[in-house]
């Protein structure tokens, strides 16, 4: 069995934490918030918090 490894995040894991949150949104939240929103979020700059 493989060894899972629990760490803090680094700024070089920002834009795959980005790209997590972003599609973990858009896939919830498809078809209960409009389309042009989700599709407005963008994983490089949720990092930040902006």
């Amino acid at each position: 069995m493989p060894t899972v490894e629990i760490r803090r995040s680094t700024e070089n894991d920002m834009p795959a934490v980005g790209l997590v949150h972003v599609s973990a949104w858009q896939w919830a939240y498809r078809g209960l918030m409009p389309d042009a929103v989700l599709d407005a979020m963008d994983p490089v700059r949720r990092p930040a918090g902006r």
